[in-house]
Protein backbone atom coordinates (compact mmCIF):
# COMPACT_ATOMS: atom_id res chain seq x y z
CA UNK A 1 0.00 0.00 0.00
CA UNK A 2 3.15 2.17 0.78
CA UNK A 3 4.26 2.43 -3.04
CA UNK A 4 0.44 3.44 -4.01
CA UNK A 5 0.52 7.01 -1.02
CA UNK A 6 2.91 9.04 -3.90
CA UNK A 7 0.48 8.34 -6.23
CA UNK A 8 -2.60 8.81 -4.08
CA UNK A 9 -0.90 11.94 -2.92
CA UNK A 10 -0.45 13.36 -6.06
CA UNK A 11 -4.31 12.46 -7.60
CA UNK A 12 -5.75 14.07 -4.35
CA UNK A 13 -3.83 17.18 -5.30
CA UNK A 14 -4.80 16.99 -9.15
CA UNK A 15 -8.72 16.74 -8.06
CA UNK A 16 -8.51 19.58 -5.81
CA UNK A 17 -7.28 21.78 -8.05
CA UNK A 18 -9.18 20.57 -10.75
CA UNK A 19 -12.28 21.15 -8.31
CA UNK A 20 -11.34 24.18 -7.53
CA UNK A 21 -10.40 25.15 -10.88
CA UNK A 22 -13.95 24.10 -12.18
CA UNK A 23 -15.72 25.81 -9.41
CA UNK A 24 -13.72 29.04 -10.38
CA UNK A 25 -14.84 28.80 -14.05
CA UNK A 26 -17.99 28.10 -13.48
CA UNK A 27 -18.13 31.13 -11.44
CA UNK A 28 -16.38 32.87 -14.44
CA UNK A 29 -19.30 31.56 -17.14
CA UNK A 30 -22.12 33.16 -14.21
CA UNK A 31 -20.36 36.26 -14.05
CA UNK A 32 -20.19 36.81 -17.67
CA UNK A 33 -23.54 35.37 -18.14
CA UNK A 34 -25.29 38.06 -15.80
CA UNK A 35 -22.82 40.89 -17.28
CA UNK A 36 -24.47 40.07 -20.63
CA UNK A 37 -27.60 40.26 -19.34
CA UNK A 38 -27.71 43.48 -17.87
CA UNK A 39 -25.82 44.81 -20.42
CA UNK A 40 -28.86 43.87 -22.79
CA UNK A 41 -30.90 45.44 -20.58
CA UNK A 42 -29.09 49.26 -20.99
CA UNK A 43 -29.21 49.53 -24.56
CA UNK A 44 -33.07 48.72 -25.45
CA UNK A 45 -33.22 51.86 -23.01
CA UNK A 46 -31.38 53.94 -24.85
CA UNK A 47 -32.43 53.44 -28.27
CA UNK A 48 -36.34 53.70 -26.71
CA UNK A 49 -34.98 57.19 -25.57
CA UNK A 50 -33.29 58.25 -28.67
CA UNK A 51 -36.55 57.38 -31.34
CA UNK A 52 -38.68 59.61 -28.61
CA UNK A 53 -36.08 62.37 -29.49
CA UNK A 54 -36.20 61.61 -33.10
CA UNK A 55 -39.84 61.46 -33.38
CA UNK A 56 -41.05 64.61 -32.19
CA UNK A 57 -39.61 66.49 -35.45
CA UNK A 58 -41.47 63.18 -37.47
CA UNK A 59 -44.59 64.22 -35.92
CA UNK A 60 -43.87 68.03 -36.85
CA UNK A 61 -42.90 66.55 -40.77
CA UNK A 62 -46.38 64.38 -40.68
CA UNK A 63 -48.40 67.75 -40.00
CA UNK A 64 -46.93 70.09 -41.84
CA UNK A 65 -47.43 67.16 -44.89
CA UNK A 66 -50.33 67.07 -44.05
CA UNK A 67 -50.54 70.96 -45.24
CA UNK A 68 -51.54 71.81 -41.66
CA UNK A 69 -50.40 75.67 -41.53
CA UNK A 70 -52.31 76.45 -37.90
CA UNK A 71 -49.62 75.90 -35.58
CA UNK A 72 -51.45 77.16 -32.28
CA UNK A 73 -53.42 74.00 -32.78
CA UNK A 74 -49.95 72.03 -32.89
CA UNK A 75 -48.93 71.14 -29.56
CA UNK A 76 -47.02 68.77 -28.66
CA UNK A 77 -45.07 69.87 -25.79
CA UNK A 78 -47.67 69.13 -23.57
CA UNK A 79 -46.29 65.36 -24.14
CA UNK A 80 -43.40 65.64 -25.50
CA UNK A 81 -41.86 68.68 -23.91
CA UNK A 82 -42.75 68.20 -20.46
CA UNK A 83 -42.64 64.16 -20.40
CA UNK A 84 -39.45 64.09 -21.84
CA UNK A 85 -36.99 66.98 -20.68
CA UNK A 86 -33.80 66.33 -23.56
CA UNK A 87 -36.36 67.63 -25.71
CA UNK A 88 -35.97 71.19 -25.98
CA UNK A 89 -38.18 72.55 -28.79
CA UNK A 90 -39.58 71.90 -32.68
CA UNK A 91 -40.24 73.82 -35.71
CA UNK A 92 -41.22 73.97 -39.23
CA UNK A 93 -39.03 76.28 -41.65
CA UNK A 94 -40.31 76.77 -45.15
CA UNK A 95 -37.77 77.01 -48.06
CA UNK A 96 -37.60 80.07 -49.80
CA UNK A 97 -34.69 79.48 -52.53
CA UNK A 98 -31.29 78.67 -50.92
CA UNK A 99 -33.31 79.84 -47.39
CA UNK A 100 -35.23 78.02 -44.84
CA UNK A 101 -37.15 80.52 -42.92
CA UNK A 102 -38.75 79.93 -40.21
CA UNK A 103 -42.51 79.51 -39.98
CA UNK A 104 -43.25 78.58 -36.61
CA UNK A 105 -40.66 77.55 -33.77
CA UNK A 106 -41.53 76.74 -29.90
CA UNK A 107 -39.14 75.97 -27.10
CA UNK A 108 -39.02 75.40 -23.12
CA UNK A 109 -39.08 78.94 -22.62
CA UNK A 110 -40.98 80.44 -25.27
CA UNK A 111 -41.90 80.78 -28.90
CA UNK A 112 -38.43 81.66 -31.35
CA UNK A 113 -38.20 83.57 -33.80
CA UNK A 114 -40.30 83.72 -37.18
CA UNK A 115 -38.37 84.38 -40.45
CA UNK A 116 -34.86 83.10 -39.54
CA UNK A 117 -32.83 81.26 -42.00
CA UNK A 118 -31.83 78.15 -40.88
CA UNK A 119 -29.17 77.82 -42.92
CA UNK A 120 -27.37 80.79 -41.92
CA UNK A 121 -26.18 77.95 -39.11
CA UNK A 122 -23.06 75.81 -40.26
CA UNK A 123 -24.34 72.51 -38.60
CA UNK A 124 -27.73 72.72 -39.88
CA UNK A 125 -26.39 73.10 -43.25
CA UNK A 126 -24.49 70.30 -43.21
CA UNK A 127 -27.27 68.42 -41.63
CA UNK A 128 -29.52 69.44 -44.12
CA UNK A 129 -27.45 68.70 -46.93
CA UNK A 130 -26.97 65.05 -45.67
CA UNK A 131 -30.90 65.06 -45.63
CA UNK A 132 -31.20 65.87 -49.74
CA UNK A 133 -28.48 63.34 -50.14
CA UNK A 134 -30.57 60.32 -48.71
CA UNK A 135 -33.85 61.55 -48.51
CA UNK A 136 -34.17 60.51 -44.86
CA UNK A 137 -33.45 62.28 -41.49
CA UNK A 138 -30.27 63.90 -40.16
CA UNK A 139 -29.05 65.33 -37.33
CA UNK A 140 -26.49 67.83 -36.54
CA UNK A 141 -23.55 68.48 -34.41
CA UNK A 142 -24.04 69.99 -31.02
CA UNK A 143 -24.10 73.80 -31.15
CA UNK A 144 -25.29 76.41 -28.92
CA UNK A 145 -29.48 76.03 -27.99
CA UNK A 146 -31.06 79.10 -30.51
CA UNK A 147 -33.48 79.50 -27.06
CA UNK A 148 -31.28 81.10 -24.83
CA UNK A 149 -27.61 79.50 -25.71
CA UNK A 150 -26.33 78.50 -22.72
CA UNK A 151 -26.52 74.98 -23.13
CA UNK A 152 -25.43 72.71 -26.44
CA UNK A 153 -28.22 70.83 -28.33
CA UNK A 154 -28.38 68.65 -31.34
CA UNK A 155 -31.68 69.48 -34.44
CA UNK A 156 -32.79 66.65 -36.11
CA UNK A 157 -33.93 67.78 -39.35
CA UNK A 158 -36.60 65.58 -41.42
CA UNK A 159 -37.28 67.03 -45.27
CA UNK A 160 -40.86 68.11 -46.20
CA UNK A 161 -42.09 66.84 -49.62
CA UNK A 162 -45.87 67.10 -51.16
CA UNK A 163 -46.24 63.49 -50.85
CA UNK A 164 -45.24 61.01 -48.12
CA UNK A 165 -42.29 59.58 -49.23
CA UNK A 166 -39.22 61.25 -50.36
CA UNK A 167 -38.29 61.50 -54.47
CA UNK A 168 -36.07 58.88 -55.37
CA UNK A 169 -33.49 61.30 -56.56
CA UNK A 170 -31.58 63.95 -55.27
CA UNK A 171 -31.86 66.35 -58.04
CA UNK A 172 -35.72 65.40 -57.60
CA UNK A 173 -36.04 65.59 -54.09
CA UNK A 174 -34.00 69.17 -53.74
CA UNK A 175 -36.60 70.12 -56.79
CA UNK A 176 -39.51 69.02 -54.71
CA UNK A 177 -38.39 69.79 -51.25
CA UNK A 178 -41.39 72.36 -49.27
CA UNK A 179 -39.46 72.62 -46.16
CA UNK A 180 -38.01 71.23 -43.01
CA UNK A 181 -39.34 69.79 -39.85
CA UNK A 182 -37.20 69.56 -37.20
CA UNK A 183 -36.38 69.08 -33.23
CA UNK A 184 -34.42 69.83 -30.42
CA UNK A 185 -32.65 67.54 -28.14
CA UNK A 186 -29.92 68.06 -25.61
CA UNK A 187 -27.53 65.10 -26.08
CA UNK A 188 -26.02 64.97 -22.40
CA UNK A 189 -29.58 65.41 -20.87
CA UNK A 190 -30.57 62.92 -22.92
CA UNK A 191 -27.65 60.58 -21.94
CA UNK A 192 -28.39 60.61 -18.50
CA UNK A 193 -32.31 60.16 -18.42
CA UNK A 194 -31.53 57.11 -20.91
CA UNK A 195 -28.80 55.95 -18.32
CA UNK A 196 -30.80 57.18 -15.20
CA UNK A 197 -32.84 53.74 -14.34
CA UNK A 198 -29.01 51.64 -14.64
CA UNK A 199 -28.19 50.81 -11.23
CA UNK A 200 -24.52 52.12 -11.24
CA UNK A 201 -23.37 49.89 -8.46
CA UNK A 202 -24.04 47.06 -10.34
CA UNK A 203 -23.00 48.36 -14.39
CA UNK A 204 -20.54 51.14 -14.07
CA UNK A 205 -21.18 53.22 -17.64
CA UNK A 206 -18.27 55.67 -18.10
CA UNK A 207 -19.35 57.95 -21.38
CA UNK A 208 -16.47 58.14 -24.17
CA UNK A 209 -15.08 60.69 -26.73
CA UNK A 210 -16.71 59.31 -30.36
CA UNK A 211 -13.15 58.74 -31.19
CA UNK A 212 -12.59 56.55 -28.42
CA UNK A 213 -11.02 52.90 -29.42
CA UNK A 214 -13.80 50.25 -28.75
CA UNK A 215 -13.17 47.61 -25.92
CA UNK A 216 -14.59 44.05 -25.71
CA UNK A 217 -13.74 41.46 -23.48
CA UNK A 218 -15.93 39.13 -20.72
CA UNK A 219 -16.48 42.02 -18.81
CA UNK A 220 -15.43 45.59 -20.70
CA UNK A 221 -17.93 46.46 -23.14
CA UNK A 222 -17.84 49.58 -25.65
CA UNK A 223 -21.13 50.55 -26.94
CA UNK A 224 -22.21 53.22 -29.32
CA UNK A 225 -25.49 54.74 -30.51
CA UNK A 226 -25.73 57.32 -33.43
CA UNK A 227 -28.57 59.52 -34.83
CA UNK A 228 -27.41 59.39 -38.54
CA UNK A 229 -24.98 62.71 -37.90
CA UNK A 230 -24.23 62.59 -34.39
CA UNK A 231 -23.46 59.77 -31.83
CA UNK A 232 -22.76 58.79 -28.38
CA UNK A 233 -20.02 56.21 -27.10
CA UNK A 234 -19.95 54.67 -23.89
CA UNK A 235 -17.81 51.77 -21.54
CA UNK A 236 -19.51 49.43 -19.55
CA UNK A 237 -17.89 47.74 -16.50
CA UNK A 238 -18.91 45.85 -13.16
CA UNK A 239 -19.90 47.75 -10.13
CA UNK A 240 -18.60 47.81 -6.94
CA UNK A 241 -21.14 45.64 -5.94
CA UNK A 242 -21.71 43.23 -9.41
CA UNK A 243 -18.79 40.95 -7.78
CA UNK A 244 -20.12 38.62 -4.73
CA UNK A 245 -17.02 38.14 -2.31
CA UNK A 246 -18.38 34.71 -0.97
CA UNK A 247 -19.19 33.37 -4.11
CA UNK A 248 -14.69 34.18 -5.29
CA UNK A 249 -13.77 32.65 -1.67
CA UNK A 250 -15.17 28.68 -2.09
CA UNK A 251 -12.58 27.74 -4.50
CA UNK A 252 -9.59 29.24 -2.94
CA UNK A 253 -10.77 27.50 0.52
CA UNK A 254 -11.08 24.11 -1.57
CA UNK A 255 -8.00 24.42 -2.68
CA UNK A 256 -6.16 25.60 0.66
CA UNK A 257 -7.72 22.77 1.96
CA UNK A 258 -6.22 19.96 -0.32
CA UNK A 259 -3.39 21.33 -0.41
CA UNK A 260 -3.14 21.59 3.59
CA UNK A 261 -4.66 17.56 3.71
CA UNK A 262 -1.89 16.82 0.68
CA UNK A 263 1.19 18.51 3.03
CA UNK A 264 0.19 15.79 5.96
CA UNK A 265 0.12 13.01 3.55
CA UNK A 266 3.34 14.05 2.18
CA UNK A 267 4.69 13.52 5.86
CA UNK A 268 3.45 10.54 6.61
CA UNK A 269 4.19 9.28 3.22
CA UNK A 270 7.62 10.08 3.54
CA UNK A 271 8.20 8.76 7.23
CA UNK A 272 6.75 5.42 5.47
CA UNK A 273 9.13 5.35 2.35
CA UNK A 274 12.09 5.95 5.26
CA UNK A 275 11.42 2.31 6.79
CA UNK A 276 10.27 0.55 3.90
CA UNK A 277 13.66 1.67 2.11
CA UNK A 278 15.09 -0.03 5.53
CA UNK A 279 13.36 -3.15 5.61
CA UNK A 280 14.21 -3.16 1.35
CA UNK A 281 17.72 -3.10 1.89
CA UNK A 282 17.79 -5.90 3.48
CA UNK A 283 15.64 -8.02 1.26
CA UNK A 284 17.67 -10.35 -1.47
CA UNK A 285 15.13 -9.57 -4.33
CA UNK A 286 15.52 -5.47 -4.14
CA UNK A 287 15.92 -5.40 -8.11
CA UNK A 288 12.81 -7.13 -8.69
CA UNK A 289 11.08 -5.23 -6.91
CA UNK A 290 12.53 -2.42 -8.27
CA UNK A 291 11.58 -3.09 -11.65
CA UNK A 292 7.78 -4.04 -10.45
CA UNK A 293 7.79 -0.91 -9.18
CA UNK A 294 8.53 0.66 -12.41
CA UNK A 295 6.36 -0.83 -14.29
CA UNK A 296 3.29 -0.40 -12.30
CA UNK A 297 4.30 3.25 -11.93
CA UNK A 298 4.72 3.43 -15.94
CA UNK A 299 1.24 2.10 -16.04
CA UNK A 300 -0.05 4.30 -13.85
CA UNK A 301 1.42 7.57 -15.40
CA UNK A 302 0.00 6.34 -18.74
CA UNK A 303 -3.71 6.01 -17.36
CA UNK A 304 -3.25 9.72 -15.52
CA UNK A 305 -1.55 10.97 -18.88
CA UNK A 306 -5.01 9.60 -20.49
CA UNK A 307 -7.22 10.63 -18.07
CA UNK A 308 -5.98 14.10 -18.35
CA UNK A 309 -6.63 13.97 -22.12
CA UNK A 310 -10.27 13.02 -21.58
CA UNK A 311 -10.39 15.37 -18.87
CA UNK A 312 -8.63 18.42 -21.16
CA UNK A 313 -11.40 17.42 -24.04
CA UNK A 314 -14.29 17.37 -21.75
CA UNK A 315 -13.49 21.17 -20.80
CA UNK A 316 -12.26 22.28 -23.90
CA UNK A 317 -16.38 20.70 -25.04
CA UNK A 318 -17.80 22.32 -22.52
CA UNK A 319 -15.75 26.02 -22.75
CA UNK A 320 -17.41 25.70 -27.04
CA UNK A 321 -20.71 24.76 -26.19
CA UNK A 322 -20.61 27.97 -23.49
CA UNK A 323 -19.19 30.53 -26.55
CA UNK A 324 -21.57 29.28 -28.62
CA UNK A 325 -24.47 30.30 -25.98
CA UNK A 326 -23.05 33.39 -25.16
CA UNK A 327 -23.02 33.96 -28.73
CA UNK A 328 -26.83 33.28 -29.62
CA UNK A 329 -27.56 35.18 -26.95
CA UNK A 330 -25.78 38.32 -28.11
CA UNK A 331 -26.56 37.98 -31.38
CA UNK A 332 -30.51 37.17 -30.93
CA UNK A 333 -30.43 40.54 -28.36
CA UNK A 334 -28.80 42.27 -30.90
CA UNK A 335 -30.98 41.60 -33.61
CA UNK A 336 -34.51 41.67 -31.44
CA UNK A 337 -33.30 45.42 -30.13
CA UNK A 338 -34.25 47.14 -33.55
CA UNK A 339 -38.08 45.51 -34.39
CA UNK A 340 -38.96 46.21 -31.03
CA UNK A 341 -37.65 49.63 -30.82
CA UNK A 342 -40.09 49.76 -34.17
CA UNK A 343 -43.35 48.25 -32.27
CA UNK A 344 -42.52 50.01 -29.81
CA UNK A 345 -42.37 53.33 -30.92
CA UNK A 346 -45.26 52.82 -33.78
CA UNK A 347 -47.47 51.08 -30.78
CA UNK A 348 -47.13 54.31 -28.74
CA UNK A 349 -47.77 56.95 -31.20
CA UNK A 350 -50.80 54.49 -32.71
CA UNK A 351 -52.33 54.68 -29.26
CA UNK A 352 -51.68 58.52 -28.42
CA UNK A 353 -51.78 60.12 -32.10
CA UNK A 354 -54.78 57.89 -32.93
CA UNK A 355 -57.43 60.06 -33.66
CA UNK A 356 -54.60 62.61 -35.07
CA UNK A 357 -53.73 59.98 -37.81
CA UNK A 358 -55.67 59.66 -41.12
CA UNK A 359 -55.86 55.79 -42.63
CA UNK A 360 -52.89 55.86 -44.81
CA UNK A 361 -51.11 56.86 -41.58
CA UNK A 362 -52.36 54.43 -39.36
CA UNK A 363 -52.29 51.48 -41.89
CA UNK A 364 -48.31 52.48 -42.53
CA UNK A 365 -47.65 52.26 -38.55
CA UNK A 366 -49.45 49.04 -38.41
CA UNK A 367 -47.19 47.78 -41.57
CA UNK A 368 -43.83 48.87 -40.05
CA UNK A 369 -45.42 46.30 -36.73
CA UNK A 370 -46.03 43.42 -38.63
CA UNK A 371 -42.46 43.91 -40.81
CA UNK A 372 -41.34 43.75 -37.69
CA UNK A 373 -42.75 40.57 -36.33
CA UNK A 374 -42.07 39.04 -39.43
CA UNK A 375 -38.27 40.58 -39.36
CA UNK A 376 -38.49 38.48 -34.79
CA UNK A 377 -40.21 35.16 -36.32
CA UNK A 378 -37.82 34.91 -39.39
CA UNK A 379 -34.58 35.30 -36.70
CA UNK A 380 -36.37 33.11 -34.65
CA UNK A 381 -36.86 30.28 -37.46
CA UNK A 382 -32.88 30.41 -38.41
CA UNK A 383 -32.06 29.64 -34.63
CA UNK A 384 -34.70 26.81 -34.31
CA UNK A 385 -33.43 25.51 -37.83
CA UNK A 386 -29.43 25.81 -36.88
CA UNK A 387 -30.41 24.43 -33.85
CA UNK A 388 -32.23 20.86 -35.37
CA UNK A 389 -29.60 20.85 -37.87
CA UNK A 390 -26.86 21.09 -35.47
CA UNK A 391 -28.49 18.27 -34.07
CA UNK A 392 -29.61 16.07 -37.03
CA UNK A 393 -33.43 16.56 -35.86
CA UNK A 394 -34.26 17.81 -39.17
CA UNK A 395 -36.08 14.67 -40.95
CA UNK A 396 -35.89 13.81 -44.91
CA UNK A 397 -39.32 14.13 -45.70
CA UNK A 398 -39.40 13.29 -49.75
CA UNK A 399 -42.35 14.49 -51.98
CA UNK A 400 -42.76 13.41 -55.58
CA UNK A 401 -43.50 15.99 -57.55
CA UNK A 402 -42.06 17.74 -60.63
CA UNK A 403 -38.67 20.18 -59.37
CA UNK A 404 -39.45 22.88 -62.17
CA UNK A 405 -43.08 24.08 -60.56
CA UNK A 406 -41.37 23.75 -56.82
CA UNK A 407 -38.24 25.84 -57.83
CA UNK A 408 -41.10 28.46 -59.53
CA UNK A 409 -42.85 28.58 -56.38
CA UNK A 410 -39.94 28.86 -53.94
CA UNK A 411 -38.21 31.78 -56.27
CA UNK A 412 -42.40 33.71 -56.05
CA UNK A 413 -41.94 33.55 -52.08
CA UNK A 414 -38.21 35.10 -52.04
CA UNK A 415 -39.86 37.92 -54.05
CA UNK A 416 -42.41 38.28 -52.01
CA UNK A 417 -40.19 38.29 -49.04
CA UNK A 418 -37.95 40.43 -50.44
CA UNK A 419 -40.67 42.92 -51.94
CA UNK A 420 -39.52 42.19 -55.44
CA UNK A 421 -36.48 44.14 -54.14
CA UNK A 422 -34.23 42.57 -57.11
CA UNK A 423 -35.26 40.59 -60.08
CA UNK A 424 -35.08 36.79 -59.72
CA UNK A 425 -34.66 34.61 -62.44
CA UNK A 426 -34.96 30.93 -62.95
CA UNK A 427 -33.30 29.06 -65.45
CA UNK A 428 -33.73 25.38 -65.38
CA UNK A 429 -32.75 22.40 -67.82
CA UNK A 430 -34.55 18.69 -67.62
CA UNK A 431 -36.25 19.40 -64.50
CA UNK A 432 -39.95 18.94 -65.69
CA UNK A 433 -40.10 15.57 -64.80
CA UNK A 434 -41.29 14.33 -61.32
CA UNK A 435 -38.74 13.32 -58.95
CA UNK A 436 -37.92 12.90 -55.11
CA UNK A 437 -37.38 16.44 -53.56
CA UNK A 438 -38.19 17.11 -49.98
CA UNK A 439 -39.79 20.90 -49.92
CA UNK A 440 -39.24 21.54 -46.72
CA UNK A 441 -35.31 20.86 -47.27
CA UNK A 442 -35.23 22.69 -50.69
CA UNK A 443 -36.91 25.94 -49.52
CA UNK A 444 -34.86 26.31 -46.28
CA UNK A 445 -31.60 26.00 -48.11
CA UNK A 446 -32.57 28.85 -51.20
CA UNK A 447 -34.49 30.71 -49.35
CA UNK A 448 -31.32 31.13 -47.14
CA UNK A 449 -29.55 32.19 -50.56
CA UNK A 450 -31.71 33.98 -52.11
CA UNK A 451 -32.38 36.38 -49.42
CA UNK A 452 -28.67 36.61 -48.76
CA UNK A 453 -28.33 37.74 -52.88
CA UNK A 454 -30.82 40.11 -52.64
CA UNK A 455 -29.87 41.78 -49.22
CA UNK A 456 -26.44 41.89 -50.39
CA UNK A 457 -26.85 43.48 -53.81
CA UNK A 458 -28.42 47.18 -54.91
CA UNK A 459 -31.71 47.75 -55.48
CA UNK A 460 -32.46 46.04 -59.08
CA UNK A 461 -29.43 44.24 -59.40
CA UNK A 462 -30.48 41.13 -61.07
CA UNK A 463 -29.80 37.28 -59.18
CA UNK A 464 -30.12 34.10 -61.00
CA UNK A 465 -31.30 30.66 -59.91
CA UNK A 466 -30.20 27.77 -62.32
CA UNK A 467 -31.51 24.39 -61.57
CA UNK A 468 -30.42 20.96 -63.66
CA UNK A 469 -29.92 17.63 -63.01
CA UNK A 470 -26.36 15.73 -62.75
CA UNK A 471 -27.15 11.93 -62.89
CA UNK A 472 -29.04 11.21 -59.42
CA UNK A 473 -28.13 14.87 -57.90
CA UNK A 474 -29.70 18.06 -58.09
CA UNK A 475 -27.07 21.01 -59.13
CA UNK A 476 -28.22 24.62 -57.69
CA UNK A 477 -26.42 27.83 -59.00
CA UNK A 478 -27.30 30.91 -56.91
CA UNK A 479 -25.49 33.71 -58.57
CA UNK A 480 -25.66 38.15 -57.68
CA UNK A 481 -23.97 41.14 -58.88
CA UNK A 482 -23.51 42.40 -55.38
CA UNK A 483 -20.95 43.51 -52.76
CA UNK A 484 -19.06 39.96 -52.87
CA UNK A 485 -16.94 38.79 -49.80
CA UNK A 486 -13.47 39.77 -48.61
CA UNK A 487 -11.17 36.72 -48.99
CA UNK A 488 -10.32 36.68 -45.49
CA UNK A 489 -14.04 36.04 -44.89
CA UNK A 490 -14.37 32.75 -47.43
CA UNK A 491 -12.35 30.04 -45.22
CA UNK A 492 -14.61 30.76 -42.03
CA UNK A 493 -17.93 32.19 -44.03
CA UNK A 494 -19.71 28.70 -42.80
CA UNK A 495 -19.00 28.97 -39.27
CA UNK A 496 -22.28 29.90 -37.62
CA UNK A 497 -22.82 33.74 -36.38
CA UNK A 498 -19.74 34.60 -38.67
CA UNK A 499 -20.41 37.76 -41.59
CA UNK A 500 -18.43 39.25 -43.76
CA UNK A 501 -16.47 42.23 -42.20
CA UNK A 502 -17.75 44.26 -45.40
CA UNK A 503 -21.37 43.69 -44.19
CA UNK A 504 -21.56 46.38 -41.36
CA UNK A 505 -24.88 48.63 -41.45
CA UNK A 506 -26.51 44.98 -43.01
CA UNK A 507 -28.91 43.66 -40.87
CA UNK A 508 -28.32 39.62 -40.35
CA UNK A 509 -27.17 37.08 -37.43
CA UNK A 510 -24.76 35.05 -39.37
CA UNK A 511 -26.51 31.86 -39.36
CA UNK A 512 -28.05 31.34 -42.87
CA UNK A 513 -24.85 29.95 -44.59
CA UNK A 514 -24.08 27.79 -41.80
CA UNK A 515 -27.90 26.33 -41.80
CA UNK A 516 -27.05 25.65 -45.54
CA UNK A 517 -24.13 24.14 -45.07
CA UNK A 518 -25.71 21.78 -42.23
CA UNK A 519 -28.75 20.58 -44.37
CA UNK A 520 -27.07 20.26 -47.47
CA UNK A 521 -23.59 17.66 -45.31
CA UNK A 522 -26.92 15.99 -43.55
CA UNK A 523 -28.06 14.07 -46.35
CA UNK A 524 -25.31 13.63 -48.45
CA UNK A 525 -25.33 16.96 -50.44
CA UNK A 526 -22.39 19.61 -50.56
CA UNK A 527 -21.96 23.63 -51.12
CA UNK A 528 -19.42 25.61 -53.08
CA UNK A 529 -18.54 29.27 -52.94
CA UNK A 530 -16.97 31.51 -55.92
CA UNK A 531 -17.07 35.32 -54.65
CA UNK A 532 -15.08 38.19 -55.58
CA UNK A 533 -15.60 41.68 -53.87
CA UNK A 534 -17.47 43.83 -55.16
CA UNK A 535 -18.53 41.84 -58.47
CA UNK A 536 -20.68 39.26 -56.95
CA UNK A 537 -21.16 35.40 -55.39
CA UNK A 538 -22.14 32.19 -56.82
CA UNK A 539 -23.02 29.97 -54.52
CA UNK A 540 -23.40 25.92 -56.00
CA UNK A 541 -25.37 23.29 -53.90
CA UNK A 542 -25.43 19.51 -54.92
CA UNK A 543 -28.64 17.51 -53.45
CA UNK A 544 -28.98 13.88 -53.78
CA UNK A 545 -32.41 11.47 -54.23
CA UNK A 546 -33.50 13.17 -57.33
CA UNK A 547 -34.39 10.22 -59.54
Amino acid sequence: MQKFLPWLLAALVLLTALFAWHLQKSQHTRDTDRFNALLGEISPRFFYHVNLAQALAGQVQKYAQMGGSNWTDFQPETEWLQRFPYCQGYGYAQRQGDALRVVHETFREGQGTPGRNLMENKEIRDAWEEAMRNGKSAATQPFPSPGDGSEKVILMVRPVFAGNRAPAGEEARRAEVKGAAYSYADPDLLFDVAMKSTDRDLMAVERLAWEAPVEKSDFVRTLSVSINGFGWKFRVTPGPDFYSVSDHRTPYLILGGGLFLATGILGLTRLQERRRLELESLNRSLDQRVASLTESLAKENEQLRAAEAESARLLARERELGELKGRVVSTVSHEFRTPLSVILSSSEILRVYHDKLDDTQRHDYLVSIEDSVTRMNSLIQGVLAFGKAGAGRLGFAPEKRPPLHLLQEIVGESLSATSRRCPITLQCSGLEEEAWLDPTLLRLILGNLLGNAVKYSAEGSPVELEARREGDRLILRVSDHGMGIPERDLPVLFEAFHRGHNTHGIPGTGLGLSIVKHLAQAFGGSVGLDSRLREGSTFRVSLPRVK
